[in-house]
């Protein structure tokens, strides 16, 4: 592939990987969490929502390959749109696929370099994973915060929002992570506990005085 590469820095990257399955290992920075208050309209699945991962930084660089690539900002958040040939080098695992949705935004001004990154795969495949978490899949979400830099390798760049049905269905499963991770189910409604058992004991009734005679007593007349 004559690529034409171009380098991802703007906000650059930095990104600690979680994948939905299967998890990737974290570096030791410690779980952070900090979901803002939101209304569940305003999860549309474009942008991460403010809301972010309680991830540990995973130090690696990431690399994106297509043939066609879309290129597009949604408020902060960096977008790409892959095509065809796709591989994705994330967190130190690769990825191929037919297409690929990346999301990439940078939430710590101190450290540019570190995004939280989200993927979506269409019929996906791990090669190079070792053989008790290899990755086969029609569809995969990867999750993750990652610090490194960013490169792109495609033949045909276009810097627009595309219209695309995988890209929608992408959206709505990255929205529908976001809802869970907010705003977990409630928990299974429970019966109450039956009460104690207790037997009534019903007292036995007592039997009738018998009469007895003295030993002395004359025997009854016949």
């Amino acid at each position: 592939m004559c690529a034409a590469r171009v380098a991802l820095l703007a906000g650059a990257a930095a990104a600690a990987i979680s994948l939905t399955a299967p998890a990737l290992s974290a570096q030791d920075d410690p779980p952070r969490q900090a979901f803002p208050a939101f209304e569940p309209v305003s999860l549309d699945g474009r942008t991460f929502a403010d809301i972010v991962f309680d991830d540990a930084p995973r130090a690696s660089p990431m690399r994106f390959v297509g043939q066609r690539a879309w290129s597009w900002h949604e408020g902060s958040t960096r977008r790409l749109l892959l095509d065809r040939d796709v591989r994705v080098h994330i967190g130190g695992r690769r990825f191929i696929a037919e297409r690929a949705v990346v999301w990439m935004e940078s939430f710590d001004p101190e450290r540019p370099r570190k995004r939280q990154v989200a993927v979506y795969f269409l019929n996906v495949r791990d090669p190079d994973g070792p053989a008790d978490i290899a990755v086969t899949a029609d569809r995969l979400l990867v999750t993750g915060v990652i610090e490194g830099d960013i490169e792109l390798a495609t033949d045909r760049l276009e810097h627009a929002r595309p219209v695309n049905r995988f890209l929608d269905r992408a959206e709505a499963r990255l929205a529908e992570y976001l809802l869970d991770l907010v705003a977990p189910a409630p928990p299974t409604a429970t019966k109450p506990p039956p009460p104690p058992f207790r037997h009534a004991i019903t007292p036995e009734p007592t039997p009738p005085p018998v009469a007895t005679a003295p030993d002395d007593a004359p025997p009854p007349c016949l």
